[in-house]
């Protein structure tokens, strides 16, 4: 029996078989089904579009088709292709995918079966083109400053298109997605891939990946490294040691440098194991800014003296000097008197020894005699002189005045002797107000009262009023001023009535003294400075 092959055209390349038939005792039969795939052996879809196999399938009618399905084959796997096929349906021999995936790519037959048996086309390969993301970084390492803004730039190439795009942080053995719409974040989307930070910090560091997400998967970048750069702000001091004298200004040097630049300097004083913060706005102190950031003070004093450090302040954190040590040398003076017994012959000369240190330079020496409370002084050139300390009283020991308001607190002064100088002083830190001061005025030997022209928090504290003659030093009671933001009916009422009380006090102790010395009496009063 020979196999016969009838019924053949060809258009374009193009062969269509009816059906075959064998030759048999001079006669004809008809055989199984013809099929056939009018394409090339090989084609090519984009990823995503509709894919459409169409197959020739005749047979005689005496034996019609049956049953026609497809058979593809990816990767060795074999898998048959019927109308039920989810995504893919068969219509008069048709292969159709709607949405084709690389998953498609392979080899594709169509079968065609009759009552006599099935036939199998040929087999053509379909290859799907699209792949997973091309995702490339544009830099593997950034270096930005503190607090500046970074994009990290990534590029994206799909086909198909791009889905899905986010970030992975890698820092210190613990990862973060970096989703869109991350704080502190911007971009990572699919439109706009680059990652933005806004303000960068330490916590920035680290190696950051960008992932894109298409339908055939999901790719990665190369990490790329971000470095912030930046420090706690480095303080230093040229000298670890420093003397002044007694009533010298003073000036402690701080030098800062930072990147990112500080914005704020302050000073510590530690004196026995107290520490006290020194900033720009406090009181008697100058300096302390960005720009400048040494410490100055107007008047050293012994309390100046302690352990001083310098502070800088910027994004990063706070940095800090060594440590200067700060020594005030002087004080009142040092005076030592041998204190045995002296006999004396009448009209001989006597020695009484005494020496005096102090630094500053002592500027008057003088002696003093009490006897039957008669205070006798003397001093160089004037020998024999008589007379008291100046009796130096203040009207009242309370006084309150009004922010930015201008007040003045009487002092008087009853002296025998002519006065040398009259000053006032505060006696909490032993800062002289002098006869003339910034915001004050008065305080001279004519005029002992003290004015302050604009009241603040500032001028708070606790005042004496000193006069001194060739006697000696008198100083009234200590008084005390509050700066208020108002002053209230009642504090004023109280504050009126105490300073009746004090001149009433004041007026009685005059006429007493007048009195007493009316009566032609020696004894005078005197007061311990």
């Amino acid at each position: 029996m020979k196999p016969l092959l009838a019924n053949v055209t060809t258009t374009d390349h193009e062969h269509v078989c009816d059906f075959y038939y064998f030759e048999r005792n001079n006669s004809y039969e008809i055989s199984y089904p013809y099929v056939h795939i009018n394409k090339d052996r090989r084609i090519q879809v984009k990823y995503g579009r509709e894919l459409k196999l169409k197959a020739f399938v005749r047979s005689d009618k005496p034996y019609p088709i049956r049953e026609i399905y497809w058979q593809f084959i990816n990767n060795g796997i074999i898998t048959r292709i019927d109308s039920n096929t989810n995504g893919r349906y068969i219509e008069n021999s048709t292969l159709s995918i709607i949405h084709v995936t690389t998953s498609e790519s392979g080899k594709f037959t169509c079968f065609a079966a009759n009552d006599l048996g099935s036939s199998r086309s040929n087999s053509i390969d379909v290859n799907v083109i699209g792949a997973d993301p091309i995702v490339e970084v544009e830099n593997t390492m950034y270096e930005v400053v503190y607090g500046t803004e970074v994009q990290l730039v990534c590029n994206i190439r799909s086909e198909p298109f791009i889905t899905n795009v986010y970030w992975e942080k890698a820092a210190n053995g613990a990862k973060t997605i970096i989703n869109p719409g991350s704080v502190g974040y911007q971009g990572g989307t699919s439109d706009n891939p680059s990652l933005t930070i806004s303000y960068s910090t330490m916590y920035d560091n680290g190696n950051y990946t960008c992932l894109g997400t298409n339908e055939v998967g999901t790719s990665r970048s190369k990490p790329t490294r971000l470095n912030v750069t930046g420090d706690l702000p480095k303080v230093s001091i040229p000298i670890t040691n420093i003397v002044f004298s007694f009533g010298d200004s003073v000036k402690l040097t701080c030098f800062v440098t930072a990147a990112p630049l500080h914005d704020l300097v302050y000073w510590e004083h530690n004196l026995s194991g107290g520490i006290r913060r020194i900033f720009k706005d406090t009181v008697g102190t100058k300096g302390m800014t960005v720009e400048n950031p040494s410490l100055y003070l107007d008047y050293a004093t012994t309390s100046v003296s302690g352990l001083y450090t310098c502070f800088a302040r910027n994004p990063v954190g706070i940095g800090h000097s060594s440590v200067l040590n700060v020594s005030v040398i002087g004080g009142l003076p040092d005076v030592v008197v041998d204190v045995r017994r002296y006999n004396a012959i009448y009209g001989k000369k006597i020695q009484i020894d005494c020496k005096v240190s102090a630094h500053p330079k002592v500027l008057f020496v003088y002696w003093q005699r009490e006897s039957r409370d008669v205070v006798t002084t003397l001093y160089n050139g004037s020998i024999g002189t008589e007379g008291r300390i100046p009796m130096v009283s203040i009207p009242s020991n309370e006084y309150m005045v009004n922010y930015g308001k201008t007040i003045t607190i009487e002092c008087s002064v009853v002296s025998d002797l002519l006065l040398t100088r009259v000053f006032w002083q505060r006696v909490n830190d032993e800062i002289q107000i002098k006869r003339i001061n910034d915001g004050t005025h008065g305080t001279s030997i004519n005029n002992h009262s003290l004015t302050i022209n604009f009241a603040t928090p500032s001028d708070e504290g606790t005042y004496s009023c000193l006069a001194e003659n060739a006697v000696g030093l008198g100083r009234s009671q200590t008084i005390t001023l509050t700066v208020l933001a108002a002053t209230t009916i009642l504090q004023a009422v109280l504050g009126t009535i105490g300073t009746l009380v004090a001149i009433a006090t004041f007026i009685l102790s005059i006429w007493k003294c007048r009195s007493e010395q009316a009566k032609g009496s020696i004894k005078v009063f005197s007061m311990s400075v």
